[in-house]
């Protein structure tokens, strides 16, 4: 026993240690608007690693919207007014009218009770594939991915968590500037082209998760044990709101947490720290500040009895 505990603190001793000599000089700036900036130089090869995190997750959610941080996430690829389109105005208008299109297949669909009238949801459903057919001839797929490959970019990819979302790029150190201006861009002026059918995308990936037992099981003891607070749901969130949540819903989290005030950037690579600033000033400073992010309200409160979950599922045979 002696002699495991002796083992046991030259291990921790040697932890310390390690992690005492891990010190990264980071360097910090912070824009007007609240947006934070850090910057961490590794001279030689000529390349940066750029990430752009908001302080926003599936915590961010409640009852009805399950899911839209994920959802926003896959919707920031879709473009802004200069980049995905080719005719903004005829684009717009377009999405204009699916999304009433939509709104009476929801209400008939999900308001009215047994399900609405077959007849009239398919009649809309016509209406809307017309529609979503006319706006392909406006929109210019991954175009920022085709943007940041033309110019060195790799690495493009964006992962959302419970309590944070970010997205990255890896580019040459003289190419920053263009995820500067993207991604301020995409912070500002998203637009959330195939809307409806990105939807689908996501509720396909909760399909494939669902033919996973280890999923289930999991998302199961996540909502069991945590009665409150929105750690009850996963990232993915709930079908059922998957299929009901709006455009709408997505443009007032996207006004509400995808501000400047609740995002970081991070730069590690070859650069200069003066140069890295003043690009940031110009595009994330430009965006305006957005509203105060009130806290979680709902914290777990404390629990009194033992909770149990039995189950039964298929499992993959080894």
């Amino acid at each position: 026993m002696k002699r495991a505990m002796l083992l046991l603190g030259v291990l921790l001793a040697f932890a310390a240690g390690a992690a005492a000599q891990v010190q990264l000089d980071v360097q910090e700036h912070v824009l007007a608007n609240g947006m934070k900036i850090l910057m961490i130089q590794k001279p030689g090869v000529p390349r940066v690693v750029c990430h752009v995190y908001y302080k926003v997750g599936s915590i961010n959610e409640r009852p009805g919207i399950t899911g839209l941080a994920h959802l926003h996430e896959h919707m920031m690829f879709k473009g802004t007014e200069i980049t995905g389109v080719t005719d903004v105005a005829k684009d717009a208008e377009i999405d204009r009218k699916i999304d009433a299109v939509m709104d009476k297949i929801y209400r008939e669909r999900f308001w009215t009770p047994g399900g609405g009238d077959p007849a009239k949801i398919a009649a809309w459903q016509k209406e809307y594939d017309e529609l979503a057919k006319a706006q392909k001839a406006y929109i210019i797929k991954d175009d920022l991915w085709t943007l940041y490959m033309k110019n060195g970019g790799t690495g493009l990819n964006a992962s959302t968590g419970n309590e944070t979302t970010g997205y990255y790029v890896t580019l040459p150190s003289n190419k920053v500037e263009l995820q500067m201006l993207l991604e301020a861009d995409r912070m500002a002026n998203a637009r959330y082209r195939e809307f409806y059918s990105e939807k689908d995308v996501v509720m396909e990936e909760r399909r494939l998760s669902e033919n996973r037992p280890g999923y289930l099981f999991s998302e199961q003891v996540n909502a069991a044990f945590y009665a409150a607070s929105p750690y009850h749901w996963d990232v993915i969130g709930w079908m059922d709101d998957l299929r009901k949540v709006t455009r709408a819903d997505l443009a007032e989290f996207h006004n509400t947490y995808y501000v400047p005030n609740n995002a970081v950037a991070i730069y590690v690579g070859d650069f200069d720290p003066k140069a890295i600033v003043a690009m940031a000033e110009k595009y994330f400073g430009a965006v305006p500040r957005g509203k105060d992010i009130e806290p979680i309200r709902t914290y777990e409160p404390p629990q009194y009895s033992e909770k149990r979950i039995y189950g039964k599922g298929p499992a993959p045979t080894r």
